[in-house]
């Protein structure tokens, strides 16, 4: 069994659905372990196109497409076992990256021209859209005073998602939350976590880093719009962003009540628990995207 050798420090939040952890060693690398699905993991896991695939970040890797405006760090092996891959890349200090240059990048980003491949994700929202489905939708938000409008939401989504994915189809990192930019360096953006790399609409990273910084996002697409001209329009854009987050944020909280529910005592009780509370705050402070996108 792959086991991280004495001495390796070990990274906060490290750990996913086949991510086995993520170690820091001699200050110059970072050694990132995934493991192959068992048999009792989704399917989707193993599915090429899912944006889940277990294999991506392997096979991104082994590709080295080269990209405009962001870079992987460095990857300098790949260990390949019976049990999964171990991933040695060039470990960079985090700096602050101003959310307008974070958008800029973006733009650059779906501006690469590359051939699709088939481990390329696809449908991001869609595929969060389907695993919510299998729960009958947001079931433990329906007890809350909140609804009516995730209700309306629900009921649109698959006119939302057809939209969305009408729009034309550029290069994405697909999870472009604040934490995986790293920093800049040589003229780009430094990213890490490239486990669902693929295509998605102009704007959809933008939404995710937006909602994970808590920036202006209008400014944002005003500079995302200003770099790549002929992606979209700044309206489109937008709206794609605005998209991303309202199903983000509603699609978290659900996930987050449906944990403490069936504890005792009353839902309304444990909406200030530390665990939850967070994720409440986020959603009623991305109403009003919630409502502009009803209004589309």
């Amino acid at each position: 069994m792959w086991q991280p050798e004495p001495g390796w420090v070990e990274v906060s939040g490290g750990h996913g659905p086949t991510t086995a952890g993520v170690w820091r060693v001699d200050k110059s690398w970072i050694v990132k372990r995934i493991s192959a699905p068992g048999v009792d993991d989704p399917p989707t896991l193993l599915r090429a196109e899912s944006p889940r695939f277990w294999r991506r970040e392997a096979e991104f890797a082994l590709a080295g497409t080269p990209l405009r405006g962001v870079s992987a760090p460095d990857v300098h092996r790949l260990d390949e076992d019976d049990e999964g891959y171990t991933l040695w890349s060039s470990a960079h200090d985090r700096t602050l990256v101003e959310p307008t240059r974070v958008a800029q990048a973006f733009a650059e980003l779906a501006m690469t021209e590359a051939e699709p491949a088939a481990w390329h994700a696809v449908d991001h929202l869609r595929e969060k859209v389907a695993q919510a489905e299998t729960h009958d939708g947001w079931p433990t938000l329906a007890r809350t005073t909140i609804a009516d409008l995730a209700d309306a939401l629900w009921s649109r989504r698959r006119s939302v998602l057809d939209r969305l994915e009408a729009m034309p189809r550029v290069l994405s990192h697909g999870d472009a939350v604040q934490a995986n930019v790293l920093c800049v360096h040589g003229g780009h953006a430094i990213m890490i976590d490239w486990g669902s790399f693929g295509w998605s609409a102009p704007g959809e990273d933008l939404g995710l880093y937006a909602l994970s910084a808590g920036c202006d996002l209008d400014r944002m697409v005003w500079h995302y719009t200003e770099t790549g001209s002929d992606l979209a329009s700044y309206e489109d854009v937008l709206w794609a962003a605005q998209v991303v987050i309202a199903f983000t944020v509603v699609g978290r909280a659900e996930w987050v009540l449906a944990r403490v529910a069936p504890g005792e005592g009353a839902l309304a009780n444990k909406y200030r628990h530390p665990a939850v509370a967070p994720y409440l705050r986020a959603l009623q402070n991305q109403i009003p995207t919630i409502e502009a996108v009803l209004q589309t």
